[in-house]
């Protein structure tokens, strides 16, 4: 008989859940965060993490001791988040994220959200590669091969890629310009 995937509580659904993990987590600023996903795993305590969210904290609305990523960052938990969102919606506040982030000791890829969505569609559907235009055209390209889909970098006065050339490589953190572009033009 198949077991039952509906669980009698939030410990329960993370119980397994091994170092190392890679996780998915919803919601867009304060709507729809889980909120007791993210206190179940800051108490389950798996480590080496990497987190893959929209953002790392939630929004300003969000109560400061609510359950966010932040639990997991402060417990060293997380070596890696993959986002669209780094910086705090307010000058006032501070994110555990940043902190960390700028002791390095954790990792951020910063992912255009429309990118970061097709990265978790394109997954959950067994796609293992696509291709986007992100920073095509943008200083961040400069001196870069680019290619887009039908052409469309010949209308647009962008160079085309050539098999033995090496596509842009995607930006691996976007705390500051000069750290983007030195990002992208390491070989």
């Amino acid at each position: 008989m198949p077991r039952s995937k509906v669980l009698t509580s939030f410990a329960e659904a993370v119980a397994d859940i091994p170092d190392g993990s890679v996780i998915g987590f919803g919601g867009f600023a304060v709507v729809g965060m889980p909120i007791n996903l993210y206190e179940a795993l800051a108490k389950q305590g798996a480590k080496g993490l990497t987190c893959v969210s929209n953002g790392t904290r939630g929004g300003s609305t969000m109560p400061s001791d609510a359950p966010t990523m932040e639990w997991l960052i402060s417990n060293d938990q997380v070596k890696k988040v993959i986002c669209s969102f780094t910086a705090p919606t307010r000058a006032s506040q501070k994110l555990v994220f940043s902190e960390y982030y700028e002791k390095g000791l954790i990792e951020a890829d910063l992912v255009p959200q429309g990118t970061l969505a097709e990265r978790m569609r394109a997954a959950g559907a067994g796609i293992p590669a696509f291709y986007t235009p992100a920073a095509v055209g943008t200083e961040l390209a400069e001196g870069r091969a680019c290619s887009t889909a039908a052409n469309t970098c010949s209308k647009r006065r962008y160079r085309s890629i050539t098999p033995s050339s090496a596509p842009i490589r995607p930006m691996r953190s976007a705390i500051s310009a000069s750290a983007a572009r030195s990002a992208i033009s390491t070989p």
